[in-house]
């Protein structure tokens, strides 16, 4: 039985590994406008035997295939302005991602789990390891998709660099002149932030509510709870402090977009907060069980 949920929750895993790839490359090929061009071409016959990419060339029978090669070999391919685009969204995801390793806990902690906490000699380590290791799967599935969609991305591209395009998160650390001398470096260390350190802080965060909640939903809406209720905050308070109200909001590392002077230490502040909040429930929960 054991064997077979621990086959199980890989799988989950790897399909989240998958749903994020997946997810980040449909990002990506979006911006060239294929989708709106593919709709317009199946359903207006006007667009369908009128189909241009310019105005002075107008093509005539083709097909669906030819249309969506044309679009996407006409479109100019950056690696950065790919990155970006194809990672916007996960702004929106990382809780819902987070919610599932707390799910996985939840559910262990509720069936398998009860047989070896009463054959454990340390309650609290074994709690503490269980979660760590369902922490750091669901942030590798989510940085390795990442990492592939960075291969990926640079080999379609050739690598290819948008000069327009600015980043300031970790800049503050590294030096101003960090992002355009070491591109390729940068995104992958802003990967690492964004798509391995937050994914685990909030499935950490889930794991760990989850001990004092009482059903699955609760679990499945407590982290995103958290996350879009300090975002939301974060926004009314914009219209008292200004810009110093983007360090309280938890979306703002995850934002692909541009700001300016960003202090990455006090940006990193609002995200160790499930950390701390994480211990104090572990804490108290350990001081109330008694095995």
């Amino acid at each position: 039985m054991y064997k077979k949920l621990k086959s199980n929750n890989n799988l989950i895993y790897f399909l989240i590994f998958l749903t994020c790839l997946l997810l980040m490359i449909l990002l990506a090929v979006n911006e060239t406008n294929v989708f709106a061009i593919i709709k317009n071409f199946v359903f207006d016959e006007k667009f369908r035997n009128n189909f241009s990419l310019a105005e002075s060339n107008v093509y005539i029978n083709l097909n669906l295939f030819q249309v969506i090669h044309r679009v996407l070999s006409a479109y100019t391919w950056n690696f950065d302005y790919s990155i970006i685009w194809g990672t916007n969204f996960f702004q929106l995801l990382i809780p819902c991602l987070a919610a599932v390793a707390g799910l996985l806990f939840y559910n262990d902690l509720n069936s398998i789990y009860k047989f070896s906490i009463y054959r454990t000699k340390n309650y609290k380590n074994f709690i503490i390891k269980k979660i760590f290791n369902k922490s750091i799967k669901l942030a590798a599935s989510v940085f390795f998709a990442y990492l592939v969609f960075y291969i990926i991305t640079f080999i379609v591209t050739g690598g290819s660099l948008n000069p327009t395009i600015t980043r300031e998160l970790l800049l503050d650390i590294l030096g101003k002149d960090f992002y355009y001398s070491y591109t390729y470096l940068y995104y992958l260390l802003d990967g690492i932030v964004r798509f391995l350190i937050i994914p685990f802080i909030y499935s950490f965060f889930s794991c760990s509510i989850s001990l004092i909640l009482k059903n699955q939903k609760q679990v499945l809406f407590a982290p995103n709870f958290y996350y879009f209720g300090l975002t939301l905050f974060a926004v009314f308070l914009g219209y008292l402090v200004g810009n110093s109200s983007i360090y309280f909001s938890p979306t703002t590392i995850m934002i692909s977009g541009q700001y300016y002077n960003v202090n990455t230490l006090l940006l990193s502040l609002i995200n160790l907060l499930p950390l701390l909040i994480s211990f104090i429930i572990l804490k108290r929960k350990f001081n109330n069980v008694e095995i």
